[in-house]
């Protein structure tokens, strides 16, 4: 079984970080290290392949500075490590490009693996890109590869609201793994020295970028309002419960107005807008004016 292995890479997450200005991260000279999601993904093809006569072949897409993450790639069991000598790619759309690519000018493999999103940016469409380009079935968001056997293999994958479901693919196939999957083995000092004899295999990818690569970004959080949101008398029940329901941040008619005040006297204004609007039905305790 050959399996191979997309790597990204992030910035040390133990590393001091600032932000920088353009709304930018700046991470000074912080080194970028092996994405713990792909670490994963690696630790989950090693261990496929573990005991038998298969091959782990790890690809990114960097510069030499790539080379430290991929000896790292190399300490955990990778078999071969290849290096798409150029800047990182512009999106996961690039990035599935050149390693579909990458892939297909190599020897055929029965698994790629891909971490479900990086851990910086997030996207998770590299997997999606990559099979599309190399015509192959994916499955994404795995939490386990139970087996693989008889030109298939069976995984367990996380859906929406927490549900778990078993699959079973054809093989060839991408699994876009989660960061749960596996957890990585901590390298031996004999792999670590295998490690830095063993040659990186770098070459071109298949065509340059056509817009400059992203970088981590942030943005401010929009302010806060204060008060209670409630709406006023002139909205009907359909526009008043979706007023609430939105906290006030969207109506599609009417306005809205927002209860300051102490809390006697928010919850008097919530009380006599209840009791005007008829929405509980009177007691006596509701008699007394408020």
């Amino acid at each position: 079984m050959r399996v191979a292995v997309c790597i990204h890479r992030v910035l040390d997450p133990e590393a001091t970080v600032r932000l920088g200005d353009g709304h930018g991260v700046d991470g000074g000279e912080a080194p970028e290290v092996l994405d713990p999601v792909d670490a994963a993904a690696l630790e989950a093809a090693v261990s496929l392949v573990e005991g038998g006569d298969g091959e782990v072949v790890a690809i990114t897409i960097g510069t030499t500075d790539a080379d430290e993450a991929m000896r790292t790639a190399l300490a955990q069991g990778a078999s071969v490590a290849v290096r798409l000598d150029a800047d990182p790619p512009a999106d996961s759309a690039q990035a599935g490009a050149w390693l579909a690519a990458a892939i297909q000018g190599s020897d055929s493999f029965d698994l790629v693996l891909c971490g479900a999103r990086s851990s910086d940016h997030g996207g998770g469409g590299t997997a999606a890109s990559l099979a599309a380009r190399l015509e192959l079935p994916v499955v994404q968001n795995v939490v386990a590869i139970e087996r693989v056997e008889d030109g298939s293999a069976v995984v367990r994958r996380r859906r929406d609201g927490g549900f778990r479901e078993v699959v079973r693919v054809e093989l060839p196939a991408v699994l876009a793994v989660d960061a749960n999957v596996a957890q990585p083995r901590f390298p031996t000092t004999r792999a670590r020295l295998q490690a830095e004899r063993a040659e990186i295999v770098a070459s071109a990818p298949a065509s340059a970028p056509d817009a400059p690569p992203r970088a981590p970004g942030y943005r401010h959080p929009p302010p806060r309002r204060s008060g209670i949101p409630w709406p006023e008398q002139g909205m009907d029940a359909r526009d008043r419960l979706r007023f609430l329901v939105q906290g006030g941040a969207h109506r599609s008619a009417g306005t809205g107005q927002t209860v300051t005040g102490t809390s006697q006297e928010v919850a008097a204004t919530i009380a006599r807008f209840f009791r005007d609007e008829q929405l509980i039905a009177p007691t006596a305790a509701h008699e007394r004016q408020v």
